[in-house]
């Protein structure tokens, strides 16, 4: 990926660099991972943004494609029911059931930026 060709969310500027990187769990069948996330910066606004591949939900443990099973199936045995019951809650109400609404349901109060691969 060439950082230098990402639009800033926020300036609307090019030009990122790479500033930090952290630690991240996820959750996958019930089985805990541990990965690397990647900050940059961008050189005009000195936002902070990291970059997530697609299946990650920002500010969450469980993986896209877990949380689509949960919502098809209402079961999992790989997660506990209250957490389960969440989920249920939290992502029910969507009108579509894909990747970028929930991400966005999911975002706070940052923008999430979608890049085709």
């Amino acid at each position: 990926m060439n950082i230098n060709s990402l639009e800033c969310p926020y300036c609307h500027e090019y030009g990122f660099s790479y500033h930090a990187y952290y630690i991240r769990h996820i959750y996958i069948f019930g089985k805990k991972y541990t990965i690397r996330i990647t900050r940059v910066i961008c050189r005009h606004c000195h936002k902070t943004h990291a970059i997530l591949i697609e299946d990650i939900i920002p500010y969450s443990q469980i993986r896209f494609e877990d949380i689509l099973y949960m919502l098809k199936n209402k079961t999992a045995d790989f997660i506990d029911m209250s957490h389960l019951s969440y989920i249920l809650k939290k992502y029910t109400p969507l009108s579509s059931i894909t990747y970028k609404n929930i991400c966005i349901r999911n975002r706070r109060k940052y923008i999430c930026m979608f890049l085709s691969t």
